[in-house]
């Protein structure tokens, strides 16, 4: 069989540009540190690699999120400390006021300070934390107003026993699953009265002190007392709670990083090149196509192969 010049130039041409495909290729590889760039040169691991860049994201999203209740949940905890503190200075200026060697004077200056404290109290709870009043649930503006001895939380009184009557939708943040970082106004200060007629809400209690010692009206002395403990401690339990949760999130925080750290693992084993065996592979390559030019000259006409040149 007789081979002519015309299939052999085809031949070689054809050997020509495979050779410096491959090494094309190996160059991109080499400047991408990828193993593919579109998924049709490897449908299989490309699959699986958009899967790992998807879990990537969720978890990346999910960290977001949790460090935004993070910093939600340490606002909270701080104001709640602040106002737990405010509460226990009350209870010494409430026991010095109704004590027998204060006259009028001491009292009516007690009295004023109490209604200081109470005004703090009102400041702290209506603060904002970023850009979101931190105990208005998912109502964007102050949840408590004072109108003299009338205090209302979005306009329905606190001395309301009835939870309902506080309508404030929990507000949930996705980390993975729903968290409800949900800490009203209410929930802080207390709402109602208990049996004995005593207010559970701490602004309309100071109210209550306040007014009774500008009266020497020594009457719920006892009752007053209890009722600051008991307010108290419910804040305390309510800072544990918040930093259980925030521990929690810790842990989470901690879980997240760990999967994005097998999952990028995971995604240079799919994607990434072995450079060691890629370098070794561009010089194979390159050597081929010097050959293959070198090659060209036995087999096109001198003119083209300088033209190539």
């Amino acid at each position: 069989m007789r081979i002519t010049t015309k299939n052999l130039q085809r031949t070689y041409l054809k050997g020509l540009n495979q050779n410096i495909k491959k090494l094309s290729d190996s160059n991109e590889r080499l400047n991408t540190g990828r193993r593919f760039s579109r998924l049709s040169q490897n449908v299989v691991d490309g699959s699986k690699a958009l899967r790992v860049r998807e879990l990537m994201q969720r978890n990346l999203d999910y960290v977001s999120n949790a460090q935004q209740v993070q910093l939600e949940l340490s606002s909270q905890e701080d104001k709640i400390m602040q106002m737990q503190n405010l509460v226990q200075d009350a209870k010494e200026l409430m026991i010095r006021g109704y004590s027998q060697t204060h006259n009028e004077d001491d009292r009516t200056i007690i009295s004023g300070q109490l209604n200081q404290i109470k005004e703090a109290m009102v400041q702290i709870i209506n603060s904002k934390s970023v850009d979101k009043y931190t105990f208005a649930t998912n109502h964007n503006e102050p949840p408590i107003q004072v109108n003299g001895s009338d205090i209302t939380f979005y306009g329905q009184n606190v001395n309301h026993n009835d939870r309902s009557d506080f309508a404030n939708g929990a507000f949930n943040v996705d980390i993975g699953f729903l968290m409800n970082i949900n800490q009203s106004a209410i929930d802080v200060l207390g709402h109602g009265v208990d049996t004995s007629g005593i207010p559970n809400n701490i602004l309309v209690l100071l109210n209550d002190i306040s007014t009774s010692l500008l009266t020497n009206d020594t009457t719920h002395q006892a009752q007053y007392t209890a009722k600051m403990d008991t307010i108290a401690t419910q804040m305390l339990m309510k800072v544990s709670d918040i930093g259980m949760k925030v521990n929690y999130l810790d842990s989470t925080l901690s879980r997240f990083g760990d999967e994005n750290l097998a999952l990028t693992t995971k995604q240079n084993n799919l994607e990434a090149i072995d450079f060691e065996e890629e370098v070794i592979f561009n010089k194979t390559y390159e050597m081929a196509w010097q050959i293959s030019l070198q090659l060209g000259s036995k087999v096109l006409p001198l003119s083209i192969f300088d033209f190539m040149r």
